[in-house]
Formats: structure tokens, sequence, C-alpha cells
């Protein structure tokens, strides 16, 4: 893991870098473009020319979701995968923050994904002070929200914000946030190797509106 002296490493180039947090916001009754990240993230397809590279992830999915989430992915060997229920931290009783801590020392991962849809507020706030500890211990976060109000905290946590239109299964258009500005483009994963070109507003635009 990284420790604060050092520039934190990308992870997956324009989405994932580690000791951050992206905000990947999607529209509801849209493809996600999490099932086109886990290739990339397992090393089995390559990013922008990259060498391909197996990232440990660690996923929390919400009650219900786990089930399916779990037959799209057997028996594709996702060694470096690990899925979790969301009640391995919002379980009554559990202290999100230690559980994480465990989890974190147990598996040691480099990325965690957790999606952040339909939770009451001590629900949110409890997972995002697990955010937080897996920030403070070097790792890289995404958190997936379907469009809508994004709670002030995660904003304020926010190092990159991926706004993400669907214009296939495979194919998105992507609207990228960060301090330094913006920066839109189509990504299209339905190859070996993910390539992508760029795009703009109005293309990104008639995506969401269509939708």
């Amino acid at each position: 893991m990284g420790t604060s002296s050092e520039a934190p490493r990308e992870l997956l180039p324009s989405f994932f870098t580690e000791r951050q947090l992206t905000l990947v916001i999607e529209q509801p009754g849209t493809p996600s473009i999490r099932q086109e990240l886990f290739p990339i993230l397992g090393g089995r397809k390559t990013f922008d020319g990259s060498p391909a590279t197996s990232i440990s992830t660690l996923l929390f999915l919400r009650n219900g979701r786990i089930h399916r989430q779990r037959k799209q992915i057997q028996g594709k060997e996702w060694a470096r995968l690990k899925v979790y229920e969301d009640t391995a931290l919002l379980a009554p009783g559990v202290n999100a923050p230690d559980e994480i801590k465990k989890l974190l020392d147990e598996v040691r991962p480099q990325l965690v994904l957790v999606e952040l849809s339909g939770y009451s507020a001590a629900q949110e706030k409890a997972l995002l002070a697990a955010v937080d500890v897996c920030l403070e211990n070097g790792v890289g976060v995404g958190i997936f929200i379907e469009n809508g109000d994004v709670p002030t905290a995660l904003t304020e946590m926010t190092d990159r914000e991926l706004i993400i239109g669907s214009v296939s299964e495979t194919v998105f258009i992507i609207k990228e946030k960060t301090e330094s500005g913006a920066v839109i483009r189509k990504f299209d994963f339905s190859h070996q190797q993910v390539t992508f070109e760029d795009s703009n507003e109005k293309e990104l635009a008639a995506i969401m509106q269509w939708q």
C-alpha cells in the first residue's frame, strides 16, 4: 500500500488511483460500466495499450444483488476479486470502520468498490466512515451511485468524478472531472484492448437525454 510521502499510483488510468476516491455516477436503468471494468481489473483485457495488470479488488454489493453478481462472474476465475454483501459493514451492532480495517488486513486489496444508492442517512454515514479508513490505508476507492442527489460529505471527499453515459452495453461516453478540469471521452470495451477517443458535451447530453 502507498504512503503519504509517495505520489498516488494509478490503478486504472482515468478511473481509479490509490489513496483517492472516484465517484461513478450512472443513469438508472442503463448497463453498468462496472461489468466492463472487471476484465481489466482482473488482467484479462488491456487498457490504453498498457500491459495487462491484475488489481486486487474488494467489492461490496447490496443484499440481493450479490447473488446475481456472483452468477455473472462465476467460472471466470477472478482470483483477485472478492465479493461481500454490504451487511459485512452494515449489520446491526457492526462498527463499519473496524470491520473494513479487518478486511483490509485480511484481503489487502488495492481497490475497494462500493454501491451507494438506496441507503438511509445512518447507513451512508457508516459506509463513508469505512471509505475514510480505506483511503487512510492507501487503498483506492470507487463509489457507484445512480444519478440523483449526491451526499455533501461524499462530494467533499471525491478526487475524481465520472459521469457515465451508456451508448451500448460495451460503449460509454464518460465525463471525467478532477481538480485540474474536465475531459470527455468515448470508451469501447468490446475488444481485447479497450480503446477510447475524444467526445464532447453535445454527444454526452444526447445520450443522457435519450436515456
